[in-house]
């Protein structure tokens, strides 16, 4: 039992750390995408479906956790029906969504963890990093999750958290470190508002 805890841990590190396909924003790659290419794709997405329903329920993240699962094979299903309907870059970009949103939810939760365990950074400077992370992690589920759903109050949050994010980004460029983890952890707080207006949980 014990190895084959090991060997599933060190998959999920592989996988987490895998890089997207080629495919930014908006863009897709000149060349398609080969169907071992997106055979490799699916299976890690389905490993990390798996760990983000195993690592909810560990934490009681359930609420959280399973509607993201739900949405990523969602998005695993519609790309099936592109790549049936010949459209391999189409299924490519589907799948590397549904990738980036369990990857960013289960960072959330094991972020999550991480302060919870420990509060001790070894400088401000760490801390700042650290928080800054978690408004990444934060912002990348807002874009996935929320994309189709314009609510006007939400929209404003998220203004007012990247003008903060910008402000704490300013502050660390000077050395303010202790300003910019509050200004951080402001801006953090108003992203996980906004998803949460949106009618998504998310812990935080």
């Amino acid at each position: 039992m014990q190895s084959r805890t090991l060997i599933t841990s060190s998959l999920l590190i592989l996988v987490l750390a895998m890089p997207a396909f080629f495919v930014e924003a908006g863009h897709t790659t000149t060349h398609a995408p080969r169907l071992e290419q997106l055979q490799q794709r699916q299976g890690a997405l389905q490993v990390l479906r798996t760990a983000l329903i195993r690592i909810g329920t560990d934490k009681q993240q359930n609420e959280y956790a399973k509607p993201i699962a739900e949405k990523s094979l969602k998005l695993e299903q519609h790309a099936k029906e592109l790549l049936e309907q010949g459209d391999a870059n189409g299924a490519q970009q589907q799948l590397t969504l549904a990738l980036d949103v369990v990857k960013a939810a289960i960072s959330t939760l094991r972020n999550q963890e991480t302060l919870i365990r420990s509060l001790n950074f070894e400088s401000l400077q760490d801390e700042y990093t650290y928080e800054k992370h978690r408004y990444d992690s934060y912002c990348m589920l807002a874009d996935l999750l929320l994309k189709d759903r314009r609510i006007g109050a939400a929209i404003k949050l998220r203004e007012q958290a990247q003008t903060l994010a910008d402000t704490a980004s300013e502050q660390a460029s000077d050395k303010h470190f202790s300003d910019a983890v509050k200004t951080q952890e402001q801006s953090n707080r108003l992203v996980v508002q906004a998803i949460r207006r949106n009618g998504v949980f998310i812990p935080g």
